[in-house]
């Protein structure tokens, strides 16, 4: 019996996904999905044109109910949480996928060696690549040029200040969100920075940049 099972139906290795479906994912969309599928096994039987237009038109209408579907589910979401910060940023997450345990293989060791030889065969890949290039050529620009800035008030200052994305990095004296709720005191120190700037005199500490290292096996990917 095992071979003339193994002879008509002979087994094989296959690879199960085991993912959930998404949340907007409803009974529309099941049933959109199932007549796509009939439509597709309609036209592998018959092999006809029209069938296979029926088909493409079915899928399509498919991906823009799903587009719409999960458009609808996160606006309202969003719109559901937006007294809650919590709440909100675990949607926002979700949408982003930094929810997710993406378990990284480790690196190997990296040494100064392949670091500095790393950088070393790319400066050469580069020069071998561009040893034939002919010599670059430069126009003279003869439009408008900036030779000078604008003076600015203390209002445009503080409307910069508050319309910008509330953004924080490591260079920053002071989290962005306490900097709003102190705009109107810090405004005339804002305010000279700006008028050392535009001067070509900008503080010490202002041209001073993060520096994130990667290793050569991560620009690789």
């Amino acid at each position: 019996m095992r071979r003339i099972v193994d002879e008509h139906v002979p087994g094989y290795t296959a690879s199960v996904r085991d993912r959930r479906l998404s949340p907007w994912f409803d009974d529309e969309c099941r049933q959109s999905r199932r007549r796509s599928r009939a439509l597709g096994r309609r036209y592998r039987r018959s092999c006809t044109a029209k069938d296979r237009l029926a088909w493409i038109r079915q899928v399509r209408a498919m991906h823009a109910l799903y587009q719409a579907k999960e458009n609808r589910y996160w606006s309202d979401r969003i719109a559901a949480n937006a007294g809650n910060c919590k709440k909100l940023w675990r949607s926002m997450s979700s949408i982003l996928l930094s929810d997710r345990n993406v378990s990284l293989q480790p690196l190997p060791d990296v040494t100064a060696d392949r670091r500095a030889q790393f950088f070393i065969d790319k400066v050469n890949g580069v020069r071998a690549a561009t040893e034939n290039a002919a010599p670059p050529t430069f126009a003279t620009h003869a439009g408008q040029r900036l030779c000078s800035f604008c003076e600015v008030s203390i209002d445009d200052v503080r409307r910069v200040l508050l319309n910008s994305p509330p953004k924080t990095c490591a260079a920053d004296p002071l989290p962005t969100s306490v900097l709003r709720e102190v705009v109107d005191a810090l405004l005339p120190f804002h305010l000279g920075y700006v008028q050392r700037i535009a001067a070509g005199r900008p503080p010490a500490g202002v041209t001073e940049g993060c520096r994130h290292y990667i290793s050569p096996e991560e620009t690789k990917r």
